[in-house]
């Protein structure tokens, strides 16, 4: 059955890699029906750069994924403690006691899902390499990953919100990516 799952799996990945990209489907035919090897080479380039992207992204997701659990105890944490207080005195000892209210008044949802383009990235990034190719690239290089990778996005909406071309958003992207890799010795 593992094996099963496992061959399902890889072949929704190698149908998902060839409908990616128009190319992809072309130079596959070109190396099956024809026998082209150059175009099996660059295949074989294109593919793993599509697994490279997965990795980032999957990466990515889980180090938010995990900063968010982290945010979550500690607002738990917080709320708990951070409370409005109102003071009294006890009348056995005469001590200043205090009193709590829990304060509702902040929408902790709200905080996380609000706009926050100057993220830093140091929240969701714990791993020093990936942080400073990160950090190396553009503001909007950062910004068209951010929205791609962790808000999930689709190029087109990305290149509405910054009155950019479809085109541009890719190769700011591939440009960030490729920069990415070569920061953090990934070929």
């Amino acid at each position: 059955m593992y094996n099963d799952e496992a061959c399902i799996g890889k072949r929704r990945l190698i149908k998902n890699f060839l409908n990616e990209d128009k190319q992809n489907k072309v130079l596959y035919h070109e190396w099956k029906n024809c026998g082209n090897e150059k175009a099996l080479e660059e295949l074989t380039e294109k593919f793993k750069y599509f697994l490279f992207r997965i990795h980032l992204y999957s990466y990515i997701s889980k180090s938010l994924t995990l900063k968010a659990k982290e945010i979550r105890i500690k607002h738990i944490k917080l709320k708990s403690i951070e409370e409005l207080s109102l003071n009294s005195l006890n009348p056995e000892t005469g001590e200043e006691m205090i009193n709590m209210l829990i304060s509702d008044t902040v929408d902790f949802e709200n905080e996380i899902l609000q706009d926050n383009s100057d993220l830093d990235y140091t929240e969701i990034v714990t791993d020093r390499k990936l942080l400073n190719a990160i950090n190396s690239l553009s503001e909007t290089q950062r910004l068209i990953l951010y929205r791609c990778i962790v808000e999930n996005l689709k190029e087109s909406e990305i290149a509405k919100e910054l009155k950019i071309s479809v085109q541009a958003v890719n190769k700011n992207k591939s440009r960030a990516i490729k920069k990415i890799r070569s920061a953090i010795g990934v070929d």
